[in-house]
């Protein structure tokens, strides 16, 4: 098993060294998901590590980035529900995780789970930023080129906070009983406040435009947000897309989907002070793929008017060159009589 895992890591290395700099369209991203949260010390949570190739074949992904070290803890990788078979790394320590393997062909595309990898919390305060390194690499089946677009992956960013005190509150409650008149008789003032600052909001979900094979989602938040679409063929929301640029005005198509099925999804977002919002869920229905036979049928009598026109062109081209026949042929028969 050692003798199979080192050639393993022999093979997927040398195609990461041979090919990983191939010139190919680099559509592909790593992403995290969730993409965003809030933990408190000690508190331990999964971050799955994905992939989209984009409709892309690949059969070799090579997944590593970076944590910080000081504020998390990297405790166990976990592959079961990976799209790959073969493992050539699975490795963490250091503020370094590093994930390697492959699928024999014709491998997998579209979104798909690498990894999960466990996480504990080390620090009570501050923001933990997970982001690939730029060794990491997606290889295409046909060819071994490298599509992964560093730039546009996704980075992980949560918030680290201090246990909550709420558990070693119950006791000193009684004697706080005296302090609810005065907390509320304060707290008018500040709860005046927010009808001056307009509050973080997320509506317009809709469906823009529904094919055989994709679908528009859109959406608008009251203040610039991060854009996340989750989805699936029911609740659990198996597939996840993710632009971690802000904006106010959202749209994703979700594409590679299956022809006249009925799809779960929900979309959610992070504003820049680490607000989420998530919207309910709903659900709608792709539509039946058009065959090229269709296609060349709408071509022809779709365009019926069109069609019709032509013929009467034709005709009317024809007649004109037979008057033009009939009166030379009147003008050579005048000629003969003189």
């Amino acid at each position: 098993m050692i003798k199979f895992t080192l050639v393993l890591f022999v093979l997927v290395s040398g195609a990461l060294f041979l090919f990983g700099s191939s010139a190919s369209a680099q559509n592909g991203t790593l992403f995290f998901s969730p993409a965003t949260g809030s933990f408190a010390q000690d508190d331990s949570f999964w971050v799955n590590v994905m992939v989209n190739t984009q409709g892309e074949d690949v059969n070799a992904v090579a997944a590593y980035f970076t944590y910080p070290e000081d504020k998390l803890e990297a405790r166990e990788i976990n592959t079961a529900n990976s799209a790959m078979t073969l493992f050539a790394e699975k490795k963490y320590g250091q503020g370094r995780v590093e994930i390697s393997g492959g699928k024999p062909t014709p491998g997998f595309s579209g979104i798909q789970q690498i990894a999960s990898v466990l996480f504990r919390v080390k620090s009570s305060s501050g923001a933990a930023t997970l982001t690939f390194a730029s060794d990491s690499a997606v290889l295409t089946d046909a060819g071994n080129a490298n599509i992964l677009n560093l730039v546009a992956s996704g980075k992980g960013a949560y918030v680290l906070k201090a246990k909550s005190s709420a558990s070693s509150s119950p006791t000193p409650r009684p004697s706080s009983s005296v302090s609810p008149t005065p907390t509320t008789s304060s707290q008018p003032a500040p709860s005046s406040f927010p009808t001056s600052q307009p509050q973080f909001s997320l509506s317009d979900v809709r469906v823009d435009t529904i094919t055989g094979e994709s679908a528009r989602i859109a959406w608008v938040t009251s203040e610039g947000a991060n854009s996340v679409v989750e989805y699936g063929p029911n609740k659990e929301y198996a597939f996840i897309v993710l632009r971690g640029e802000l904006a106010m005005e959202h749209q994703i198509t979700l594409e590679n989907l299956s022809p006249q099925t009925e799809y779960h999804f929900r979309v959610k977002g992070t504003n820049a002070a680490d607000k989420e919002l998530q919207s309910e869920d709903q659900v709608f229905t792709t539509g039946a793929l058009q065959t090229q036979q269709g296609k060349e049928e709408k071509g022809i009598f779709g365009g019926r008017g069109l069609f019709i026109g032509g013929i009467i062109g034709a005709i009317l081209m024809l007649l004109m060159l037979v008057m033009v026949i009939a009166r030379k042929r009147g003008e050579s028969s005048l000629f003969s009589q003189e």
